[in-house]
C-alpha cells in the first residue's frame, strides 16, 4: 500500500483536539477564578499609630505630645 512511516495530516482531528483543549482550559479558567473569589480577604488591621504633623515622626494614636519634638498632638 504505502511507503512505511506514512505520516497524513489529519486536519478534522487536529482540529477536534484543538476545541477540545480550548474547552477544558476555559472551563478550568472559570473553575480558578470562582474559587479565587470566594477566597476570605481579611481587612488590614487598624492603625495603632499617627504621623507628627511637625516632624513626622510615628507616635500613638492615643499620645497627646510628640515625644520625638514635644509638640502637642491633636485628639485622634
Amino acid at each position: 500500500d504505502g511507503p512505511e512511516g506514512d505520516a497524513r495530516l489529519l486536519v478534522g482531528d487536529l482540529l477536534s483536539v484543538s476545541v477540545d483543549f480550548l474547552i477544558v482550559g476555559f472551563v478550568l479558567f472559570l473553575v480558578v477564578r470562582t474559587i479565587n473569589k470566594f477566597k476570605h480577604v481579611e481587612p488590614p488591621p487598624a492603625p495603632t499609630e499617627k504621623a507628627c504633623p511637625q516632624c513626622l515622626e510615628k507616635v500613638k494614636l492615643e499620645a497627646k505630645r510628640c515625644k520625638f519634638c514635644t509638640s502637642e498632638l491633636a485628639a485622634a
